[in-house]
């Protein structure tokens, strides 16, 4: 929806002396409803665009290297992506045998720990509309656990203060996993938010639950 009021701040960090100036002072706990305010824009209408949108790829070749190093003689392969996106704020996603030839690989072979390491994952299906599955303080999905896949579903979007996101990808191993977020904000200062994550595998078969509220009164309790 067009709007002529925008939530706004402006930063400056000095390097000689180490300090950090905001506009608007959002305190040290950064509360969204501090943000300055600008008035008066008049955005351009956005020009109209297609709902719908398709994306094939065919790709063939000879003494084709693979990610790991090994050389194939010949390679084929096909597949074809769709997408809706009935407004900006509102985005399906279908992608069938996805190309990941393509995507740089984060090495990931060599544990200097036994915690899990967080890397960055490539892979255009899981970055597009990233931020709608990472909306929770503390949140249980993380997309490197699962492997390269041949089918994948995926919508978020956003609409009167409510947020979600859900996937569902399936691997040729019969694999399938499954994302699920929902957010909603009450007010400026309350927020409700349910998610589900889970993975149907060769032995383990697996969903968590997580509900999760925050919010801070007048008198200041958070």
């Amino acid at each position: 929806a067009r709007s002529d009021v925008f939530a706004a701040n402006f930063y400056r960090y000095q390097n000689r002396t180490k300090e950090l100036s905001q506009w608007a002072d959002t305190t040290p706990q950064n509360l969204p409803e501090e943000i300055g305010r600008i008035t008066g824009l008049a955005p351009p209408e956005k020009p109209k665009t297609w709902e719908w949108t398709l994306l094939p790829y065919v790709f063939a070749g000879k003494n084709v290297r693979e990610w790991d190093g090994t050389i194939r003689d010949t390679k084929a392969d096909a597949g074809l992506e769709i997408r809706y996106e009935p407004r900006p704020n509102l985005t399906g996603l279908v992608s069938i045998n996805p190309d990941l030839s393509q995507i740089e690989r984060a090495v990931t072979d060599i544990n200097f720990s036994y915690n899990e390491k967080s890397v960055a994952d490539y892979r255009p299906f899981f970055q597009e509309g990233g931020l709608y599955f990472g909306g929770n303080d503390s949140y249980y999905f993380y997309s490197n656990r699962i492997p390269d896949f041949d089918f994948g579903a995926r919508a978020f979007g956003s609409f009167d203060g409510k947020q979600f996101g859900a996937f569902v990808t399936g691997s040729p191993d019969g694999r399938r996993d499954y994302v699920g977020q929902f957010d909603y904000k009450i007010d400026k200062t309350h927020r409700v938010s349910a998610a589900i994550v889970g993975t149907h595998r060769s032995g383990l078969d697996n969903a968590l639950y997580a509900f999760s509220g925050r919010g801070r009164e007048s008198s200041g309790l958070t």
